[in-house]
């Protein structure tokens, strides 16, 4: 059938051999669309779902159709658009896409400048009622927004605070956004984020002196690392962490050439980490424009052997571009594997594993272990 005026029709796939495709219908209604019920077309013959769920729209070998507001649809194209263009990335694309697919399913199809104080108010209560994991639980993944919301989740199960807030600057960002380009007059979501109750430094745990003994204990990592099996990756990648502060993001993409003696001013030559975006390699990425800076090696990774180690890749493959070429690319990094490892598997066995306790401690523990020592913080700002 005809969409009404202002409005787009689209089947989307619910099943495939017989298989029910959940995640793709509820991936489309975060997006907006809504299922059409044939009641709505009297007058139109089309094939209707007759049992289940789904009992009464309009459907068909697998596809339903539905519909959403052409305006939001050009809308949310336009500003990802600009964004894009902006160098975002690629995870952030994600979390933005995430949290405006929650203005759309509290909010449903109405325009950008019919979103007022009250609505804005009551979206930031359902929001903060979600649970954490929405995607990955069992319990939660096949729920509509709507539904999670009145499931009365306990409290210790519903997103964090900095999760809510991410929540509420992307949708604010989008509203500015908004205005800006005319399609709203005020943003109504504009400090709506909610105080943080704890100091900065508490809001994730950085690994005290006795969790970095056992992480590094000799016979723990020789073991589970299997460095002697050849996963160099495994072994390495945690040690620059912890004597740089350098992020995971920023190692696993080191190239060879990334490794190099710098002069100083007066100093003889250091070896070095060339933290830099290079545009003839898409695959490595700056998180902020002021992560592009040097880091001096740490002389226990140099007495480790990493120098003797790139040199003997070198020898062994003369072609080897990347320190960590053992790395597969997926999901936009070279972290899958190293996150697994460290997050998924050595820390849980270690007993040391929290909510707040992951690979990134490493750098917080650099940060606050370089403080404690009185080190300028300009100093820390500009190597970190």
């Amino acid at each position: 059938p005809e969409a009404p005026i202002g409005y787009k029709h689209r089947w989307i796939r619910e099943s495939v051999m017989e298989y029910d495709d959940k995640n793709n219908i509820h991936k489309r209604r975060r997006e907006g669309y809504e299922l059409v019920m044939a009641e709505d077309y009297p007058d139109f013959d089309a094939p209707v779902i007759d049992e289940g769920k789904n009992a009464g729209v309009i459907g068909t070998g697998g596809l339903l159709l539905a519909r959403v507001p052409e305006e939001i649809v050009e809308q949310r194209k336009k500003y990802f658009e600009d964004k894009i263009s902006s160098d975002i990335r690629n995870k952030s694309q994600r979390e933005m896409k995430h949290s405006l697919s929650l203005l759309m399913e509290g909010l449903g199809d109405i325009p950008l400048g019919s979103v007022d104080i009250e609505k804005c108010s009551n979206l930031k209560t359902q929001i903060k009622k979600l649970p954490r994991n929405r995607k990955k639980l069992p319990q939660y993944r096949e729920k509509s927004f709507h539904e999670l919301v009145q499931m009365n989740i306990k409290e210790s199960d519903r997103i964090s605070v900095m999760t809510f807030n991410k929540h509420i600057q992307f949708i604010s960002s989008f509203m500015n956004w908004g205005v800006i380009h005319g399609y709203c007059h005020v943003n109504p979501f504009k400090g709506m984020k909610q105080k943080i109750k704890v100091r900065p430094r508490d809001q994730r745990d950085r690994f005290s002196d006795q969790e970095l003994k056992i992480i590094f204990n000799k016979q723990n990592y020789l073991h589970f690392t299997e460095v002697q099996k050849g996963r160099i990756e495994l072994f390495w990648v945690p040690l620059i962490s912890i004597f740089s502060g350098m992020r995971m993001g920023e190692i696993t993409p080191l190239y060879m050439d990334n490794i190099k003696e710098i002069r100083g001013n007066h100093r003889e030559k250091r070896w070095c980490f060339d933290i830099v975006k290079e545009p003839d390699r898409p695959d490595k990425k700056l998180k902020t424009l002021s992560s592009r800076r040097i880091v001096p090696i740490h002389d226990t990774l140099i007495d480790l052997g990493l120098i003797e180690l790139i040199k003997i890749l070198k020898d062994k493959n003369p072609d080897r571009k990347r320190l960590f070429e053992e790395l597969p690319y997926g999901e936009n990094s070279y972290n899958r594997n190293i996150t697994r490892f460290f997050n998924q598997r050595y820390l849980p066995k270690l007993g040391l594993k929290t909510d707040r306790k992951n690979f990134h401690s490493l750098r917080h523990t650099v940060s606050d272990h370089l403080k404690q020592k009185g080190v300028d913080v300009n100093y820390i700002n500009e190597l970190l």
